[in-house]
């Protein structure tokens, strides 16, 4: 079936539990319950594209005051709508500075997600501009984030913000599937990032050129056989020290030398 971006980072990290939780139906191998990172995205993602968001009860416990919306937001998310803000500001400088007037052929509506599958990848568009072949893709990030050098569990050492959080892999899938979708490879891919603070921090960061990175294209495609061995039973996954219950619940008898 089609891979998404979660579902292969997750293997990226620790095949072990990505496998236990995909191939053998393990729900303990990931905790899917709300949280507040992807609830904060959630609503900034619908008052961008200027509709109500759609909460769960569980989530709005985590947004309103004692759950209810009359009571107002808590205190962590506050600053949604200058986020919101200066996110729509940074979209407009990035179109002015490429010469491309969306405002006319663009509604505003259509910063809707938009949602797309291809044989290898599915997802979703978080803004995508048809005529001009741009998409924009809007992250939000913690208050005191440090874009150039965030951690990496993956090279265990720090490394930029992009990196660290694998947002390379996910823009060469979108770049991918918009080729295999239109048939053409000069889409522009943005990130709009800014952290959640009452003064925002924010970067675009121009990722179109990640399509030609021979590089990367050979770690997606490491990784997606390496999958696909884990599920024929040809390779056995590895269990990565990610620091998780999964980990620690999993983790095999060694003495370590001091």
């Amino acid at each position: 079936m089609p891979l998404s971006y979660t579902r292969l980072t997750r293997f990226m990290e620790n095949p072990a539990r990505a496998f236990a939780h995909y191939a053998e139906g393990d729900k303990t191998a990931y905790d899917d319950k709300p949280n507040d990172a992807l609830v904060y995205g959630t609503i900034m993602h619908a008052r961008i594209a200027d509709e109500q968001p759609r909460l769960t009860d569980d989530e709005q416990k985590l947004v309103y005051v004692r759950g209810k919306v009359e009571n107002g937001l808590k205190k962590d998310y506050k600053t949604i709508d200058v986020v919101v803000e200066s996110m729509k500001e940074q979209l407009a400088e990035l179109y002015k500075k490429l010469g491309v007037d969306g405002s006319a052929e663009q509604p505003h509506a259509l910063t809707k997600e938009v949602e797309f599958k291809t044989d290898l990848f599915k997802g979703r568009y978080d803004y995508i501009d048809w005529k001009n072949k741009i998409i924009v893709d809007w992250k939000t990030v913690k208050g005191n984030v440090n874009f150039d050098k965030e951690w990496s569990d993956e090279l265990g050492s720090y490394d930029t913000w992009i990196h660290a959080t694998h947002y390379n892999v996910q823009a060469f899938l979108y770049l991918y599937s918009l080729m295999e979708l239109t048939g053409h490879i000069d889409w522009r891919y943005y990130i709009v990032a800014a952290s959640k603070s009452e003064v925002p921090k924010t970067r675009v960061i121009d990722m179109s050129g990640l399509l030609f990175d021979e590089e990367l294209r050979d770690k997606v495609n490491r990784l997606m056989e390496d999958i696909q061995s884990y599920y024929a039973g040809r390779k056995k996954p590895e269990l990565v020290n990610d620091n998780s219950d999964f980990y620690w619940s999993r983790k095999p008898f060694e003495i370590e030398v001091f």
